[in-house]
Formats: C-alpha cells, structure tokens, sequence
C-alpha cells in the first residue's frame, strides 16, 4: 500500500466500519451490554472521526490492519456469545435486517459480478494484498466465489464460529439483496454462491 491515503484505503476503512456497526448491532439487539467493557479492553475499539485524523500516515497498511484485528476479535467473540446463549436465529434475522438498511442504492436485472463487487465493497476480507476472494464461475443466472478460510481462522477457531460466522454474512447479503431477486448461499468449503431467484 501507498505511503499517501488514497480510494482504496477510504474503501477498506469503510468496510471495517460497516463491520464494526454490524457487531454494536448485535450487542445492543441481543441484550449483550455486559459483553462492552471486556470488548474494549481485550480487543479495544476502532477510533471514531475522520480516517485522515485517525490513521498513522506513516503506518498506513499497518493502521488498517490493526483496525481488522479488531473488528474481527470483536464480532467473533459477540458470535461465540450467539452460540453459547443459542441466540443464533435471533443474530440470523438481525444481520438480514441490517443488510436492508444497505440496500438503497442496488439495481436489479444487473450482470452478477455487480451483485459480487457490492458484497466485495462490504465484507472485511483481510487487506486487498490477502486476495482472500477467488472468483470460480460466472455465468448468467449465478456466480459462484471461494473465500480463503486461512484469512479468518485465528478469529474464527471452530467449526461451528466459523459456520455462523459465514451464516451471519449470508444473512447480511441477503437482506441487502431482498426484494432485488438475488439470492446468496454459504456452500461448503467456503465457496459463496449468488443466484438470480
């Protein structure tokens, strides 16, 4: 990465932000208020304001990285919480739910790359440089993406944390894509699968 702020540092933030909502989401929908003070000081929190004022310039990749980590340590423990209280269908609907408050501006009847690059512009995949997407198929009606799993495990130490956790990114696509006639499926193996309804 530059030694400069450019577009793709504003994206990768805006990510880590999105992510960062969808946790407090969680926390504050499913009651998890006493999960706050051992969040903030086992993992700490991602500094509030403008990226330019917030991030090291002369630690640019380094700064954002630190932000991942956080946010990753962050929703992983609120979703080991999930399991442990067996709140996973309430987490299921409210992640649907906070994807449709994303949804304002997604067309239909559009080729499905554009249905991947919105789920792209959303989802903390590690830093651009990771290249944890790999693209298999396109075709007309679906398109089908693997994510690198190696990107998530340390976060992600389980089978059944790790199923939810890509339950809960499914949950979220799909509700940015509800009314749009886009479907997302979690397939084994970490292959994501969108396809026209």
């Amino acid at each position: 990465m530059s030694l400069f702020l450019g577009n793709i540092h504003y994206w990768l933030y805006n990510k880590i932000m999105v992510q960062n909502a969808l946790t407090n989401e969680l926390i504050d929908e499913l009651d998890y208020e006493y999960l706050k003070e051992e969040l903030d000081e086992k993992y700490g929190q991602v500094p509030k304001g403008e990226l330019e004022d917030i991030i090291d310039t002369s630690n640019i990749h380094g700064s954002l990285q630190s932000f991942i980590i956080i946010v990753e340590n962050r929703l992983a423990r609120v979703l080991r919480e999930v399991i442990e209280k067996k709140d996973i269908d309430r987490a299921r609907s409210i992640a649907f739910d906070f994807g449709k408050r994303l949804q304002k501006d997604v067309e239909e009847n559009r080729e499905m790359k554009y249905y991947y690059e919105i789920l792209n512009n959303i989802f903390v995949n590690g830093m651009p440089c990771d290249g944890a997407n790999e693209i298999i198929s396109e075709e007309e009606e679906k398109f089908l993406y693997r994510t690198r799993r190696d990107i998530f495990v340390e976060y992600y130490d389980t089978e059944e944390l790790e199923m939810l956790h890509k339950d809960i990114k499914s949950k979220l696509a799909n509700g940015i894509f509800d009314g749009r006639n886009i479907i997302v499926n979690s397939l084994e193996e970490d292959y994501f699968l969108i396809r026209r309804a």
